[in-house]
């Protein structure tokens, strides 16, 4: 499990070494001694060793959906 805490928005072109795995993920939204988290996980690709294994869990509150949010408008020209 990992909590995002902090969002460092960056223009640093990445390039993908080994291509882009395709997989799946779930979105769930919970609480946590009342606070409202969305939990984002995904699942490993058809060609993994152990098909349909949980890969990555992220937690994300409120603060930072806000600015992952202005980040992805701003990355897909997305007006709001």
């Amino acid at each position: 499990m990992a909590r995002i805490s902090k969002l460092n928005v960056t223009n640093e072109y990445y390039v993908a070494r080994n291509g882009v795995t395709q997989c799946t993920a779930e979105l769930n939204v919970y609480k946590n001694e009342g606070e409202r988290l969305v939990r984002l996980q995904t699942f490993g690709s058809n060609s993994r060793q152990d098909k349909g294994k949980q890969s990555q869990v992220l937690h994300i509150d409120k603060e930072i959906a806000e600015e992952l949010i202005k980040a992805l408008q701003s990355a897909f020209d997305i007006i709001k």
